[in-house]
């Protein structure tokens, strides 16, 4: 997965899970763990809120990745599809 300097477009394929919480032990925001080990946190707006309905469950992700000076990656989210186990 490249995303070094500014945006760059990427697909990934991995398991989608919770990743913060509000007070009110409400998903916040979701993650992405791909199988190469990488975790790119999912932005909570516009179709990142869909989601939801696929926790726990394999897709590939479309969208525009951003990393931090820390090495956190972000994703604006512009599509993704739920996948079958043996897909990739």
């Amino acid at each position: 997965m490249r995303c070094e300097g500014g945006d760059t477009q990427v697909t990934i394929v991995g398991i989608v899970t919770p990743c913060e919480w509000d007070g009110e032990d409400r998903i916040r925001s979701f993650a992405v763990h791909s199988w190469d080990e990488q975790q790119v946190i999912i932005e909570n707006r516009g179709r990142g809120r869909q989601l939801e309905r696929v926790l726990r469950r394999k897709v590939r992700v479309t969208g525009r990745v951003t990393t931090s000076e820390e090495g956190r990656k972000t994703m604006v989210l512009d599509r993704f599809e739920t996948l079958a186990d043996d897909d990739s």
